[in-house]
């Protein structure tokens, strides 16, 4: 089976599965145990990122450090969830050493169930000390102190981001002809797009993780307001981020919300569609909010939402896993996933500069993460409802 096979054609639509022996490197580590035929030079890596950017990464670490990774990837219908909660039953008897989650708070929730082990990626933070940042982004590391009241040793760190973007056809929607707006989820209110809007399924993956940063900038009122406006213009509630891809590209939908990477996708697909970015803020854009579009949330910028890793508590085989993580978190694999079909932007400002162009430049002074993932988390269960009592689903 070759790597360069998408991951999406061939996992089934639900549950969880092993990827098997792909170029010798991902085994099948569903019926690995511990210590068996990975051997002392092998390790499982639980993973939710796309088997094509994950692929080439796992490659260069066995071709560096001889040795193996088993991985386990999840579905497109269900992304981080069904590993997550794998990782929950397996607590105590882990079968995985590493978690790599394509998003942070499936993340978090395994740090606060203890499924996570304190480390700390020495060689990646002192690669930091020559960027302008001199460190790694406390907004992109777990900063929950341990037993001992410090928080020098994190649970997990985060890496590779992605933006959150809307996905628009080219040839039936021309940004410049919208209405003016002071952002972008208004447009999804319009009368002009009944029907033709499309969202993945809110309780998985990035589209979570999206409601509930929405919750915690807008408060639970204006998530619903907004819920309530997709509600009346008929919004398509799809299966996965790519699935709206396809669906915008295919003409079933005009517009949707989705993950840079995905646009990415489609166009190397040559399907006619492109993204547009949420603007910072109103002051961004000087617009006047009574001409923008309605309903809308005011714009905070993209929503960006990293990768995330860690090392899983009872490994056995602690070493390769922490060295597996260094390896992720090293600016050259940062180069090596940024260079990729996902277009991640890296951690070193330096690199992101070079590497993700497309990206919109941030003004001085804003982030396009919340300074704590973890408040975002703590707000998943509320955002939720609000989608459960509004959309239904």
């Amino acid at each position: 089976m070759s790597m360069s096979l998408n991951r999406r054609r061939f996992l089934r639509a639900s549950g969880v599965v092993a990827l098997g022996a792909i170029g010798g490197v991902i085994g099948g580590a569903a019926g690995c145990r511990r210590g068996g035929e990975g051997g002392e030079r092998g390790i499982t890596v639980y993973c939710s990122a796309d088997a094509e950017i994950a692929g080439p990464v796992f490659e260069s670490f066995t071709a560096a450090t001889g040795i193996r990774v088993d991985a386990v990837l999840d579905t497109e219908a269900t992304k981080t969830t069904g590993l997550v909660n794998r990782l929950l039953s397996e607590r105590g008897s882990p079968r995985a050493d590493v978690w790599w989650s394509s998003e942070p708070f499936g993340t978090i929730r395994l740090a606060k169930a203890g499924v996570l082990e304190r480390f700390r990626a020495a060689r990646a933070e002192d690669a930091m000390k020559g960027s302008r940042q001199g460190r790694w982004p406390e907004e992109l590391r777990d900063v929950s102190p341990d037993k001992a009241g410090t928080v020098d040793t994190p649970m997990w760190y985060g890496f590779g981001s992605r933006l959150r973007v809307m996905v628009y056809h080219t040839g039936h929607v021309q940004p410049a002809e919208l209405p003016l707006a002071p952002g972008r989820l208004g447009l999804l209110a319009l009368e002009r797009f009944k029907g033709r809007v499309a969202i993945a399924r809110p309780q998985f993956g990035t589209t979570r993780g999206h409601m509930a940063m929405l919750h915690l900038q807008h408060g639970d009122a204006d998530l619903r307001a907004w819920l309530e406006a997709l509600k009346a213009n008929d919004v398509q509630i799809l299966d996965g981020n790519a699935t709206v891809v396809r669906a915008v590209a295919s003409g079933k939908a005009q517009l949707g919300l989705t993950d840079s990477d995905d646009v990415f996708a489609g166009q190397r697909q040559g399907w006619a569609v492109d993204m547009m970015f949420e603007p910072f803020g109103m002051l961004a854009t000087g617009v006047d909010p009574a001409r923008s579009a309605s309903p809308d949330l005011m714009p905070m910028g993209p929503a960006s939402l990293p990768n995330t890793c860690a090392v899983v508590a009872g490994t056995r085989r602690g070493e390769a896993a922490s060295a597996f993580i260094e390896h992720l978190l090293a600016p050259a694999t940062q180069r090596l996933m940024a260079v990729s079909d996902s277009r991640n932007i890296p951690v070193d400002e330096g690199l992101a500069r070079e590497l993700a162009t497309w990206a919109p430049a941030l003004p001085a002074g804003v982030h396009t993460l919340p300074r704590r993932l973890e408040e975002v988390e703590a707000l998943i269960e509320p955002a939720m409802r609000a989608v459960a009592d509004v959309l239904g689903v």
